[in-house]
């Protein structure tokens, strides 16, 4: 993984099966003193009993039909296991997505391209690009005023995943 945003970014883990995401955790977990940004994450070995999902109204499938059928099918799935699922307000979640992409954390991302975007911008995707060109409008002021707004969020996102062992999502729709 190539960081866009060192002091956010952490890794995805997208899996077909419990078995494929707990091998890559196993491959992927650990300490690393060469990286300023690790962290020792202990993981717990219980089982997963207590599913957060997206209330339904949190659920962006952008007239997606196949992704909404796909993530009713696997919530079907799940419901016949011996889990609990419960829904949860997103708000807090889409609000930190917007601070990295609409706020000064695009400073950070210009920042990881920095020399490459100087020599080469003409090669990037145009949204990417425009993204980035928009970093130049944020102050240390804005920078400071988001740290404080995403630790208000942190908090709140770490209350409503509380009660649960992991959340489940659905994946990015196709834009029609």
């Amino acid at each position: 993984m190539v960081p866009a945003c060192r002091t956010l970014d952490c890794v995805s883990v997208f899996a077909l099966n419990v078995a494929d995401a707990s091998a890559v955790l196993d491959c992927a977990s650990g300490f690393d003193e060469r990286d300023a940004y690790s962290r020792n994450i202990a993981c717990d070995e219980r089982a997963v009993r207590r599913l957060a999902v997206p209330r339904p109204q949190d659920l962006l499938f952008f007239s997606d039909r196949a992704a909404a059928g796909a993530w009713d099918a696997a919530i079907g799935q799940l419901s016949r296991c011996d889990v609990h699922i419960a829904p949860i307000d997103m708000s807090p979640f889409f609000a930190v997505a917007r601070l990295l992409y609409e706020g000064p954390w695009v400073a950070e991302r210009r920042a990881a391209v920095g020399r490459f975007m100087d020599e080469h911008a003409a090669a990037m995707h145009p949204v990417t690009r425009e993204i980035l060109d928009g970093a130049a409008r944020y102050t240390a002021v804005d920078t400071f005023n988001a740290l404080y707004r995403l630790q208000d969020l942190r908090r709140a996102a770490d209350q409503a995943l509380a009660p649960f062992d992991a959340l489940v999502v659905p994946t990015a729709p196709i834009f029609p």
